[in-house]
């Protein structure tokens, strides 16, 4: 799944919105938010390390 928002310089919204969005769908594990940027530079599979961001 993915969410995307037009800034993530606003932690607390960034926070705000993955805990609502964990809510709504009853997701049980942590959620991780990463920026474009950080998306493109790494390879499939470890993509999730880098995260700017984890819900838990």
């Amino acid at each position: 799944m993915a969410i995307w928002t037009s800034d993530c310089s606003d932690s607390e919204t960034v926070m705000r919105i993955g805990t609502r969005m964990k809510s709504v769908v009853q997701h049980h594990e942590p959620l991780y938010y990463q920026t474009v940027e950080e998306q493109k530079s790494l390879s499939r599979g470890v993509d999730y390390l880098s995260a700017t961001f984890k819900i838990e």
